[in-house]
């Protein structure tokens, strides 16, 4: 016999061969199931589910080698919302069937399962439902960026290390915080007028503070006499100077204003807690305190 052999999907213009077992369209009632019909999938190198429902629902595709002990279930979406996806699945037994579970409330399901001889990548909409259970390619790649002069570099990586474990994190983009890296969480200490020594901030046990920007004012009122402020670490007084500033002496009855502001490239660390020392003159301090723990 002549010709070129037809496989199923060639039937079908080549994008897939339908498993009617598998698919449907139908009224499925609250809290009930769908479970297609066992097929055998040894003859394909891929499996591509696209699902919607009116409520929630949950989609497995399930996996035998003899249709009856079922060896490998994979969850493939859960959703709130209608669309529960198109996923592509590699085959790793001879029989699959497809499920899935409903909501609350009855729902109009909407299942399509083709099958196909050579491995489709698992592509999703923008917009498409995307999770932990969700199929990927594990690929190697370098990411580069364009430099202003137009030359392009290998971008670097951030390297943190927390409770959550330790991370490598790309650079953090120009216009975001640092305490946006996974791990961390952004603190923001607000001093409003504060006229005495007192304790600002209790950093969380087994973390450490790590201030990036200090934006205060402090107001002098003592007359002919310089002022010192102190960032100590520590939540009772006389503990260890983490930032000593002077403060302005005020010409007469006058007071003085004195701005703090800086941002730091290598973080100031705080292991118990900021504690804000008015060591001299008379003063008001005012502003906030900006960076994370972990």
């Amino acid at each position: 016999m002549g010709g070129k052999r037809r496989w199923p999907e060639d039937q079908d213009g080549g994008w897939g061969h339908v498993s009617t077992d598998n698919s449907t369209f139908q009224v499925l009632l609250a809290n009930a199931t769908y479970t297609g019909e066992w097929e055998d999938c040894s003859e394909y190198a891929s499996i591509s589910v696209a699902a919607e429902s009116t409520d929630v629902g949950t989609e497995f595709v399930d996996f035998s080698s003899n249709k009856i002990d079922l060896l490998d279930q994979r969850q493939q979406s859960a959703t709130n919302g209608s669309d529960l996806g198109t996923h592509f699945i590699t085959p790793d037994h001879q029989f699959f069937r497809v499920r899935v579970s409903n909501g609350p409330n009855d729902a109009l399901l909407r299942v399509q399962t083709l099958l196909h001889r050579s491995i489709r990548m698992p592509i999703s909409r923008l917009d498409g439902e995307i999770g932990p259970e969700s199929n990927v390619i594990n690929v190697r790649s370098i990411v580069v960026g364009e430099e202003g002069n137009g030359d392009f570099e290998n971008v670097t990586v951030v390297k943190t290390m927390n409770d959550d474990g330790t991370y490598h994190s790309l650079q953090v983009v120009s216009g975001a915080r640092p305490s946006e890296l996974f791990g961390r969480t952004s603190v923001r200490v607000v001093i409003d007028g504060v006229t005495t020594s007192s304790l600002q901030y209790t950093v969380s046990p087994g973390k450490t503070l790590f201030v990036t920007d200090v934006l205060l004012t402090a107001n002098n009122s003592a007359g002919s006499t310089t002022g010192q402020l102190k960032l100590e670490d520590g939540v009772i007084a006389a503990q260890p100077v983490v930032l000593p500033v002077l403060i302005a002496e005020p010409q007469g009855s006058e007071t003085r204003v004195t701005p703090i502001t800086h941002s730091f490239d290598e973080p100031l660390q705080f292991a118990t807690g900021i504690w804000l020392n008015e060591s001299m003159g008379t003063l008001t301090v005012s502003g906030v305190i900006l960076g994370y723990e972990e």
